[in-house]
Order: C-alpha cells, then structure tokens, then sequence
C-alpha cells in the first residue's frame, strides 16, 4: 500500500518546485491494524535485522579487541573506532535516496552485502589505515540499514503504538548483538576466521528481508546539494518542533558510541582478558534489552520528555556512582544496571520527534535523527578516550555523567509545553 506525498523533487534532497510522488513503504497498510497486525507484517525484517545485528555485535568488539591487541594506544583505538561514525554521518546523505531509488527490500540487499565485503577485507590483516576505511564503510552501510528499519518501522505505526514498535525494534537487536558476543569465544582454526563468520551473518541477513513482498518505488538518482538543503530543512524543522528530541538523539548517540567503541578498552586497562571482555558484552546486550519493553510502553503512556529526564538523571547517577568506586565487586552489576537504562535513550528520543513530524517526512526524519546519532557516536568515542588518557579507566563514566547531566540540564532549562516537544 502506497502513501501518496508531495514532495520537492522525488528523491531525498527534494529540490525547488513540488510534484507529486508516491512513496510507498511495503507494511503501511498495517499503520491503521492493531498491534499484532503490525508485528506480522514486519517480522520477517526483524529477522533479517536480528541476524545482521549479530552479525555486526561479533564485528565491532571483534575490532576493538584485535586494535588493543595490536599495542595502539588509546587514544588512536578510539580515533579508528570514531570513523565508523564518520561513515554513519556521511551515509545520511546518500541512503535516503538510495531507499527511494530502488526500494527498502534492495537498499537493505546493497547494504548487507557492502558490510559482507568490509569484514572480510578486516580478515586480511592488522592495519590501522586499512581498518579507519573498513570503519568508515560500515558505518556509511549500517546508517542505510537503520534508516530502511526506522522508516519502514515508523511508517506501518501509529502514535498510540510507536513506543512499543521501537522497542521491539530495540529488542531485537539487542538480542542480535549479544549473540555475536558469544561468538567470539568459538574455536576456529585460523585466526581470521571470526570475520569469515561476520561475513557469513551479514549475507544471510538479506534473504528474510529480500524474500518479503517489494512494494512500488518511484525515484531518480539524488543530487547532493539538493539533498543536503532537504535535510537541513528537516533539521530546521526537528529543531523548531522537537528539540529536546533532537538533542536526546544527539547524546544518545555519543553514549552508545562510546560504549560499543571504549568500553573493551576500559575493560582490557582493568586487566580483563578477551573471554572475559567477549562474555561481559554479551551479558551487556541482553541487559541493554532488558528494559526496552517497559520503557517503551511506559512512554506511550506518559509524557516523554519527562520519562526522558528521568532516564538522564538515572544513567549520571550509576555512571558517577561506577566512577568514584572503582573496581570492586559491585563494577559488573553497575556497569549492566547502567547500560540497562541509557540503551533506551534513543528509542524515547525518536518517538519523542516522530510524533510531532509529518508522516510524509518519515525518510527524512529517520535521516536526519540518525544524522544526529551519527554526530554524538563520531565524538563519544573521542572524548572517552581523552577522558580515560588524563583521569584512567574511570574517565570513562566521568564522561558519561557529564553528558547525562549536561542533557538533563538543558531539559531543566528549557521546558517547553508538554507533548509539543
């Protein structure tokens, strides 16, 4: 079922004059069903991204823990790690078109088979040059995937419903990423065999999704700049209907990239070995997913913004909590309490923005929140680690409750009607 949209050119950076383009998101029929309509009608893209979350869970501490085994410092490690995001933020501007050009079911084929070539070019060798590219291109291909979840997800859900859509959106990569930690301790022969299995998620990822039925997509290849006054406008927009949002997504961002990127590093200056670190991760995603559920039906129910704050005050409060007591026995169950409540900051942020932002505009606003989450994931990484290079392993939850708090403190500040936000 098709939406008809006017827009300003059909593709994603719009352009001067509006003609009329049908868009059409493969499930929307289900945005006027029930719950369960909805679930059916996208759980065959859950479980493409399931198995491609695992995928990239196994890849991402797979790198971080193969640069520290290499003796770079810190500060290079998050440097190499921070170019993902790079990717992530650069990715913004081409996906959307992507997406409109030939579909949700072939740009998420593209996508995962773009990453499939990535890890197992990793697989050839040890190079920070080598791997600051690799990075780069997965995080330009998983925006893409992300934008084709979130625009497809947002599109076949109604308001009263959103909440609990994008949790289950959370839930299931959660459990998809604390899969692939447990793939790290899989005894294998050569010792690039772990990418092979990366590869081998990232392909398998795209047949639920390609084997679903396509719907209709009309569009041309984007312009750049066109694309880029588009997604200003949307910013410009975001900003004037939803900024709390907007700058939720910002934090959350760098709070999640910080934590897939540095938290291994924090982890190997305590002293941990690569089975403790792959089983700690793994036990971090399934407490990351332990609260999406609640959170998200809580904030259907209740005014956002102020779920949200009360989420910040809680992530600053554990993570100077973790910080100033150092490592004791208590660290592991704080660190999954903390992880536990800042993995639901984005789902809150994005229903926040997606209930005040035109329905047509649903591609856009994926874009550009995952715009802004690309923005914190690029400079998360880069503050932890100068944090953690002047004040040690516990730099790193110093820096955490600085950004809570800082979050808090402008929600405090600005106080804008409520649900208007």
């Amino acid at each position: 079922m098709g939406v008809r949209v006017f827009a300003m050119r059909p593709r994603p950076g719009g352009g001067f004059g509006f003609v009329f383009l049908m868009t059409t998101f493969p499930v929307q029929a289900s945005a006027v069903g029930g719950w369960r309509t909805v679930l059916r009608s996208v759980a065959a893209l859950l479980l493409g991204y399931t198995i491609l979350m695992a995928g990239n869970g196994l890849f991402t501490t797979l790198t971080a823990l193969r640069l520290i085994g290499s003796g770079l410092s810190t500060t290079l490690t998050g440097l190499v790690q921070s170019l993902y995001y790079v990717g992530f933020f650069a990715g913004t501007f081409a996906c959307g078109g992507l997406i409109r050009q030939v579909g949700h079911h072939r740009a998420f084929a593209v996508m995962a088979a773009t990453i499939t070539c990535v890890a197992l070019a990793q697989s050839l060798g040890v190079s920070p040059w080598l791997w600051a590219l690799c990075r780069l291109l997965t995080g330009m291909a998983l925006v893409g995937i992300f934008m084709v979840m979130e625009s497809w997800l947002n599109g076949c859900a109604a308001n009263h419903l959103r909440g609990q859509v994008m949790s289950v959106y959370m839930i299931t990569g959660y459990l998809g990423i604390s899969a692939g930690q447990w793939l790290l301790n899989v005894p294998l022969s050569a010792s690039g065999s772990l990418f092979s299995v990366v590869g081998i998620l990232f392909a398998l990822s795209a047949i639920p999704v390609t084997l679903t039925t396509p719907g209709t997509h009309l569009g041309v290849s984007p312009n750049l700049l066109e694309t880029i006054f588009r997604l200003l406008a949307t910013v410009r927009q975001m900003a004037r209907l939803a900024p709390i949002g907007l700058g939720a997504t910002l934090v959350a961002g760098g709070l999640s990239g910080a934590f897939y990127t540095m938290i291994p590093v924090f982890f190997a200056r305590h002293g941990y070995g690569e089975a403790d670190i792959a089983e700690f991760m793994g036990l971090s995603m399934l407490a990351a997913l332990s609260l999406q559920w609640p959170v998200g039906r809580l904030s259907d129910r209740v005014d956002r913004r102020t779920l949200l704050a009360r989420l910040c005050l809680a992530i600053g409060a554990i993570a100077l909590v973790i910080a100033l007591s150092g490592k004791t026995a208590w660290m592991l169950w704080l660190i999954l309490a903390y992880v536990s409540v800042t993995f639901t900051l984005y789902g809150v942020a994005s229903a926040i923005v997606n209930d005040v932002m035109p329905p047509e505009s649903r591609i856009d606003t994926s874009s550009v929140l995952l715009l802004a989450f690309a923005a914190g994931g690029i400079a998360g990484p880069l503050l932890v680690s100068l944090f953690m290079d002047g004040l040690g392993p516990a730099g790193y939850f110093y820096c955490s409750a600085v950004l809570s708090f800082g979050l808090l403190a402008v929600m405090v500040r600005y106080r804008p009607p409520a649900r208007d936000a």
